[in-house]
């Protein structure tokens, strides 16, 4: 699957289970969206076991804001120089992990994360980015629902 940026219709995740994924897989089956030296990025999308305790459920609103973070980051990945993506999206509870082996140049999508962190404020989400975790070159982004202790 390759990542692209078409023009989406104006809810490209519909209500419904499973609704963000396959928006995100829609996005990652897009035309190839070249990255900064020219290559294609290519994108794969994964679905993360729900977690045993429950979580806070999501809804279609929740889910339309992290598919527009997601698409802000594959377009700043691409503008890193990133040539593989990958996404994978928990439901319970709500989470969105997205690494690239792009550049991990601050000012390449310094705009993107500004984007992103402002959705997670006014949404109350959690927003985790930095290095990728396996110690690869690249960026590792994660936004969570948060998970009250109870």
């Amino acid at each position: 699957q390759t990542c692209a940026l078409p023009i989406y219709r104006l809810n490209p995740v519909e209500a419904g289970e499973g609704a963000l994924e396959h928006a995100l897989r829609e996005l990652a089956a897009g035309q190839p969206h070249g990255s900064a030296d020219g290559g294609a990025l290519r994108c794969t999308v994964e679905r993360l076991p729900d977690a045993p305790a429950a979580g806070p459920r999501s809804d279609s609103a929740l889910e339309h804001h992290l598919f527009r973070m997601a698409r802000h980051w594959v377009q700043a990945a691409g503008e890193r120089g990133a040539r593989h993506l990958r996404m994978q999206v928990r439901r319970l509870p709500l989470e969105l992990v997205i690494e690239d082996d792009g550049a991990s140049d601050a000012g390449r999508g310094a705009m993107a994360l500004r984007i992103i962190a402002f959705r997670c404020r006014v949404l109350d989400l959690a927003l985790e980015s930095g290095p990728r975790a396996d110690g690869q070159p690249g960026m590792r982004l994660r936004i969570a629902a948060r998970v009250s202790a109870a």
